[in-house]
């Protein structure tokens, strides 16, 4: 298939938005392409149809709702299918505020094919409802061969709220100390909210991606939580930026759709997995093999894809928490899926499932991130390093040497335990260090983060 030269899109510029917008009214836009035939001269030979993305950057202005997909479906023989339709609503904080709104028409890999710009526009108070006007200029710039380190920025404005549920252990413990055993461990559950982005991978099989606030949190355990040892330490405070997270480790149906797409580095088997199930973790899979899949979900979505720093990770597991699991001072196999025969602390001993679980079963932490405790492990960016001495404060991947970086050879970081382990194991300080990165087995996935701007 040849993609080295996208077929000639006219674009029609119908888009329409008042010019001045009244705060918490939202405003329909429309997005489609002017019907023409490409016949023999469409360039994408071995395709009947295009999909073309359709990207909105409003910057700080409007909240942007896309009402369908965000694709636009274009025939060799002519026209679309249905055009992208979305609203624009003005932020509170906008009022007397200019900006312009950006149109911009990629294709798979996220190389643009045409942009659209508006005239700048400012929102005030009140509102003509027939002061509107049009899309002016419409610019088409060569696409480029290659796609470049540019990316779509992507800002919280562009998500859109969730709803799930938060779990904790309880422990009422007995005043008597030979009757511990008679401890009772109540789960309790409260329903949270947060926001998320939605990135539609195809038609079918979407990622959600959560964002995850900034703030600053104590890595690594202290001398007193038991299990714990000194790779995890010392503590240090470590300040983070905001950033996305996948609400679940990378699922099997993700995992074959992504690895479908064409190969940047290296190549990637449809269905690793040794436990099947379309919604069950993938396994099997190396670090090399997750840093490829980041490499080509970037290139199909236009957004930076990527593993997550070793703090970037606890950050999101503990969400606030400074117990040695965010459900609390210990956990159950009620909450967790790792080998319940070996508890931690107090808790009692559960069950083994021997295999992984569909992701998402067991609740949520506050930031509405499930399966951060147990199920499979998940590869970090970093390099492995023996201890937090020398760690930075500012949540950056830790790599010792670039160059080698992506050496086979070299050991990596995996976080969070696994169906297999003990429950000390699932700690959300508890570093493994024993995986190079060209090992792959039945304990390990990952989970991605997407850089936000």
């Amino acid at each position: 298939m040849n993609t080295a030269i996208a077929p000639e899109l006219i674009v029609e510029p119908i888009l329409q938005y008042p010019r001045l917008a009244a705060v918490g009214t939202a405003f329909l836009l429309t997005v489609d392409l002017k019907p023409q035939q490409y016949g023999e001269s469409w360039t994408y030979s071995e395709l009947e149809e295009l999909a073309i993305r359709c990207i909105i950057n409003s910057g700080t202005l409007f909240r942007v709702e896309f009402l369908g997909e965000p694709v636009l479906i274009v025939h060799r023989y002519g026209g679309t299918y249905s055009p992208v339709r979305f609203l624009l609503t003005p932020e509170p904080n906008s009022l007397s505020k200019s900006g312009k709104v950006r149109i911009t028409l990629a294709n798979r890999f996220g190389v643009p094919m045409t942009v659209l710009e508006t005239d700048a526009i400012t929102v005030q108070e009140s509102v003509s409802a027939e002061n509107l006007i049009t899309i002016a200029r419409v610019k088409q710039p060569e696409p480029p061969k290659l796609l470049t380190a540019e990316f779509e920025v992507v800002t919280v404005s562009m998500t859109k709220p969730f709803v799930y549920e938060v779990g904790k252990l309880e422990v009422n413990k007995s005043r008597n100390k030979l009757l511990q055993k008679n401890n009772k461990f109540e789960i309790t559950r409260e329903t949270k909210q947060s926001q998320q982005l939605i990135e539609w991978l195809d038609t079918a099989t979407s990622l959600d991606m959560v964002v995850i606030p900034a703030g600053k949190f104590m890595m690594g355990a202290p001398k007193e939580e038991k299990e714990s040892g000194d790779s995890e330490r010392p503590q240090h405070e470590v300040s983070v930026s905001t950033f996305l997270m996948g609400k679940y480790p990378i699922t099997q149906t993700q995992w074959r759709t992504v690895a479908a797409m064409p190969q940047v580095n290296r190549e990637l088997k449809l269905d690793p997995s040794n436990f099947k199930g379309v919604n069950r973790p993938v396994e099997q899979v190396s670090w090399l093999d997750a840093m490829e899949f980041c490499a080509r979900l970037t290139r199909h979505t236009g957004r930076e894809y990527r593993l997550p720093s070793e703090a970037e990770w606890e950050y999101a597991c503990r969400a606030g928490t400074t117990t040695p699991f965010h459900f609390g001072e210990t956990i159950t196999t009620e909450l967790v899926n790792y080998d319940g025969n070996h508890p931690y602390g107090e808790a009692p001993k559960g069950e083994y499932r021997k295999e992984t679980t569909e992701v998402g079963i067991f609740p949520a932490n506050e930031f509405g991130l499930h399966d951060m405790h147990g199920n499979v492990w998940e590869w970090c960016a970093d390099d492995y390093y023996a201890n937090h001495e020398g760690a930075p404060s500012d949540a950056q991947i830790r790599i010792k040497d670039i160059k080698k970086y992506e050496d086979p050879e070299t050991l990596k970081l995996l976080r969070g335990g696994s169906w297999n382990g003990f429950a000390q194991d699932c700690r959300s300080a508890y570093r493994i260090n024993y995986y190079l990165a060209r090992n792959a087995d039945s304990l390990n996935g990952f989970r991605v983060v997407c850089v936000v701007r």
